[in-house]
């Protein structure tokens, strides 16, 4: 029998006599190397046998575990999937992604709608319990609400369970795959700051996470670049307001916005709302106007909008790659964050070229009339 065989065999027997139990950690692969007598390859091909009959789990820079090896295999290969949204805007982008994932490996993907209401999120959520599902994965609604936190303990002790989009934090133990939107935000404001720009807008959403931790990017640039926040140039928006905002709030938001030289909107749903009225009143992007949103969606690209792109698909894919890896090891480390980046167009002006242009046109001015005199 070669070796490393022999040592995971040994491994095994100590975990199914409950010598080693569920969550205790193996020693490290220099001193098995040392009690065994073998080669540190040795010992990784010993742990690759364990791992693919799922008796240890490994945590990047901790160590080795032992895993709940009791742990009953799912009683169904359907998959719950709560979104808030389903059929506009970037939500089909995210349940595709989820989609073809779990379809390559069996498994049925059951979408719920919550149309980001909490009470249908609760609704759902209990339908949910009450049924046999191997998993779910739950896109956050309203984040910034406090939740009621009985029903996801409930849900999470029955079944592996991925939030995407954010994370609730009163529920701080719940794995979540989401793009770093404080970052987000930064970058968003930084860029404009970096541009020349020193009086920024803002178009936050004041019921999601998301909104929140935007926002908070966006305060910490002005903050670092010592520029001045003012709560003048910053307007919340909801849900209500995105589906009617009165013609009266939104000329108001437009003059407000036209007191800055740039602004950052929370998405492109919102930033199409606002320019569109914009583009009414004659305003020209980036002319008069700069902007800066979020997701590059087809809204951004028609306008050629600098902006920061959401994971799309990509991140349905790695929450549904995640939770199956959490229904094969419930210890295993599910959260995912995304970086975020810039994607460049066309509608941010570079005041710091143009006053570079007009100095130099000053000085060559100057240097002339000297040169006459």
């Amino acid at each position: 029998m070669p070796k490393y065989l022999s040592i995971a065999n040994e491994i095994e027997e100590q975990i199914l006599s409950h010598t080693l139990t569920a969550g205790a950690q193996l020693p490290t692969e220099k001193e098995l190397m040392q009690q065994f007598g073998v080669s540190r390859q040795t010992i990784r091909n010993a742990f690759s046998c364990l791992l693919k009959k799922n008796l240890i789990y490994t945590v990047k820079g901790s160590g080795t575990f032992i895993a709940d090896y009791s742990r009953p295999a799912p009683a169904s290969k359907n998959i719950a999937v709560l979104l808030t949204k389903a059929d506009e805007y970037i939500f089909p982008y995210k349940s595709a992604g989820i989609n073809s994932v779990l379809t390559q490996h069996g498994y049925i993907s059951n979408i719920f709608v919550s149309d980001n209401r909490v009470d249908l999120e609760q609704d759902t959520l209990h339908e949910i319990l009450s049924s046999n599902y191997a998993g779910a994965i739950i896109e956050v609604t309203k984040a910034a609400i406090p939740r009621f936190g009985k029903i996801f303990a409930e849900l999470r002790a029955k079944l592996p369970l991925i939030l995407i989009d954010g994370y609730y934090r009163d529920l701080p133990d719940i794995p979540y795959v989401a793009l770093d939107d404080h970052k987000g935000g930064y970058k968003a404001t930084e860029y404009l700051i970096q541009h020349g720009h020193k009086n920024i807008f803002h178009v936050g959403k004041i019921e999601d996470l998301q909104g929140i931790l935007r926002y908070q990017g966006y305060a910490d640039a002005l903050t670092h670049y010592n520029l001045p926040f003012s709560e003048d140039h910053v307007f919340w928006m909801t849900d209500t307001l995105l589906s009617d905002m009165p013609d009266s709030l939104l000329d108001m938001l437009c003059e407000k916005i036209l007191q800055c030289t740039a602004v950052f909107f929370y998405n492109d749903w919102v930033a199409e709302i606002v320019l569109g009225a914009l583009v009414r009143r004659n305003i020209r992007i980036p002319n008069d106007l700069s902007v800066v949103s979020y997701d590059n969606s087809l809204l951004s690209m028609f306008r050629q909008i600098t902006c920061i792109p959401h994971p799309l698909d990509n991140l349905g894919k790695v929450a549904a790659e995640n939770l199956l890896k959490l229904i094969e090891n419930p210890n295993y480390d599910a959260t995912y964050i995304f970086e975020p980046e810039i994607v460049e167009r066309s509608s941010v002006r570079n005041l710091n070229t143009e006053q570079h242009d007009i100095q130099k046109e000053v000085f060559h001015e100057q240097f002339h009339a000297c040169s006459n005199i």
